[in-house]
């Protein structure tokens, strides 16, 4: 796990927290992944036992997180990466998931017809 002064040494933001389900428990072995605005992915890891996670990043900007677990429904955030390390915990709620959502343009508005790839 690299930490806050480690990433900052190196150059990298840390985006770190918990994983949670609906009721407060931790939710081990969830994926944990980071992507920039092109939807490359810049960072993946796992949460530990105890719900946590580490995830550095080299590069800040508007980046997106995602969680995912077995059994629950996936959590997606935008976070603002400044270069500092950044906590935040998810919550993942139990049931089968899902992604809905629409796809702007530079603009704001709908790509109609747009494709999405959906990875774990």
């Amino acid at each position: 796990m690299v930490t806050g002064s480690q990433a900052q040494a190196s150059g990298a933001a840390v985006i770190h927290g918990r994983v949670l389900d609906g009721a407060g428990v931790p939710v081990p072995h969830a994926v944990i992944s980071v992507l920039n605005s092109e939807g490359r992915q810049l960072a993946r890891t796992t949460t530990h036992e105890d719900g946590t996670y580490a995830a550095p990043v080299s590069r800040g900007g508007s980046l997106t997180l995602f969680g995912s677990a077995s059994g629950h429904q996936p959590h997606i955030a935008g976070l603002a990466v400044d270069g500092q390390p950044i906590t935040y915990d998810l919550v993942l709620l139990a049931g089968p998931g899902g992604l809905v959502g629409t796809v702007p343009d530079a603009d704001g508005d709908a790509v109609v017809g747009a494709r999405v790839v959906v990875t774990d």
